[in-house]
């Protein structure tokens, strides 16, 4: 008879848009195309400015 156990798992914390913006502004620095990507995945209101590069 196969026996199942519960496992507990510590609460995993919570974090905000912020706090991933700040994270993800200092991991893709000097990448702006990552940026521009991540972009995607966040709300307008949050999204990462990036500078217009001169053609």
């Amino acid at each position: 008879m196969a026996h199942s156990t519960k496992r507990v798992y510590p609460p995993f914390p919570r974090v905000t848009v912020e706090q991933v913006v700040s994270v993800v502004k200092e991991l893709f620095r000097d990448h702006e195309e990552l940026i521009v990507g991540f972009n995607d995945y966040l709300p307008e209101e949050h999204r990462i400015s990036v500078p217009v590069q001169d053609i």
